[in-house]
């Protein structure tokens, strides 16, 4: 008898286990995957608070200012800048074998796309600190098998295509840690060099055998990355592309090959770069054109103004979208810039076709910021306060140090120049100018403050 009620008060039991979990799991299932992110980041998940920490990031919701208040909100973290905490996450994340915080870290080592660019506000300081950062903790992982990062960062089991590692990325990593590295600069060359050698004869048995046309790109892929570090295997390679590319392959094979001579410090290399260059652009090919723009814009005086605007228009029409080197917008800023500042004022359309200002779904890179500033100055200078004051704000989300944008707008309110005059907001950004230690701005903080009281 005793057995049977023991049978069934565990029966009982196992009844009521069964009921809490299906209880649980239809509450678990019925909440936000936001909260059960939370949920589990609360009880410690590094996995669940990358998760967080990045659907801010990526989603342009989260500064570098609010990032280090939520770093100092209860972390008992080190910082080398604002990004520490973020880094801390990312690295925590990475160790437990996720893969997108380890494609991330290396993103950010070699300085491309990657969090700290998503980040709205960061000072480029801060970009830079986080490089190095993310260099420096990859570099010490792998300080005692350095290429253990090419298995470490496999392709496996990843679900994301942003997420995907590529062997330039590799190759990147090594070139960038051979720049920062004070002991160890040749080694990493050479685990560039080896890789890069793996890499060419892979794609030169692809072409060979498969005919594959993506094999000659790749090989220009790793021609760029090598082209700044290791001169010489850029050089071999793009030999290798004028044998088997196509028409535009060669042409920027043989427009890189120019470029390298060019910037030789032999006067005879550089005499038969700038004639290859010369060849080129009579084709009518657009880099070159630029190229040779550039070269004549650098003595500044009126006539070489003109001879440089000629070869920009011309690379203008002669554009073709799948140019690594310059963009549409690189061009037609560097008409712009042949003009002298009286003429600017008729010729900022230049600007506007650039789109530069534009707001846009994508973060602004350090091109559309430039851009964006010289067509506000002009705006400015020509009485378009309201447009002026909408790009300088705009600029501001990206680099929230700028001193032309926070100079500007703060006159701008201080003189109500097409808005009402607004002496609190111009005082706060006399404040900020105060504090990047600009001591005329000190004074005019003091005097809109005295107006104020």
């Amino acid at each position: 008898m005793m057995n049977i009620l023991n049978k069934l008060k565990t029966r009982k039991k196992s009844v009521l286990a069964v009921v809490i979990i299906t209880i649980a799991v239809i509450v678990w299932n019925s909440i936000s995957y936001k909260t059960q992110l939370n949920i589990l980041s609360q009880l410690g998940s590094v996995n669940a608070k990358y998760e967080l920490i990045s659907d801010l990031v990526y989603g342009y919701k989260i500064s570098c200012e609010e990032l280090k208040e939520v770093s100092d909100n209860g972390y008992n973290i080190p910082r080398y800048n604002a990004l520490g905490w973020l880094m801390k996450i990312y690295i925590d994340a990475a160790k437990s074998g996720n893969k997108s915080a380890r494609s991330n870290l290396l993103k950010m080592a070699n300085g491309k796309g990657g969090i700290s660019r998503r980040l709205i506000g960061c000072e480029k300081d801060d970009i830079t600190a986080s490089q190095i950062a993310a260099l420096i903790y990859l570099n010490e992982l792998f300080e005692k098998n350095p290429t253990g990062i090419e298995d470490w960062s496999s392709s496996d089991n990843i679900i994301s295509y942003s997420d995907i590692i590529t062997s330039g990325d590799i190759i990147s990593y090594y070139l960038n840690s051979s720049k920062w590295s004070d002991t160890k600069s040749l080694d990493y060359q050479y685990y560039a060099q080896d890789l890069i050698d793996k890499k060419v004869e892979l794609y030169k048995n692809d072409f060979l055998k498969n005919k594959d046309e993506q094999a000659i790109k790749n090989l220009l892929d790793l021609a760029y990355l090598a082209k700044n570090t290791i001169e010489e295997t850029a050089k071999e390679i793009y030999q290798l592309v004028l044998l088997m590319g196509d028409k535009e392959q060669k042409k920027e094979a043989e427009f890189y090959l120019a470029m390298l001579s060019y910037d030789s410090h032999s006067e005879m290399d550089k005499q038969d770069g700038l004639n290859k260059m010369q060849s080129l652009a009579s084709e009518n090919y657009s880099p070159a054109l630029v190229f040779l723009g550039d070269d004549i814009k650098r003595y500044s005086d009126n006539n070489s103004l003109v001879l440089a605007r000629a070869y920009y228009e011309k690379a203008r029409k002669f554009f073709r979208w799948q140019n690594r080197e310059y963009t549409r917008r690189n061009i037609l800023t560097k008409i712009y810039h042949t003009y002298s500042q009286e003429e600017k004022k008729y010729m900022y359309h230049l600007l506007e076709i650039a789109e530069c200002g534009k707001r846009s779904t994508s973060v602004w890179d350090a091109d559309m910021i430039y851009c964006s500033l010289d067509l506000a100055n002009i705006y400015f200078e020509v009485g378009k306060y309201d447009e002026a004051r909408t790009i300088y704000e705009e600029i501001l989300i990206y680099d929230n140090t700028n001193m032309h944008s926070l100079s500007h707008l703060a006159e701008i309110y201080y003189k109500g120049l097409g808005v009402r005059q607004d002496l609190e907001k111009a005082k706060e950004y006399y404040g900020k100018l105060c504090d990047l230690k600009e001591q005329k701005y000190c004074d005019l903080f003091r005097e809109v403050n005295e107006k104020i009281r």
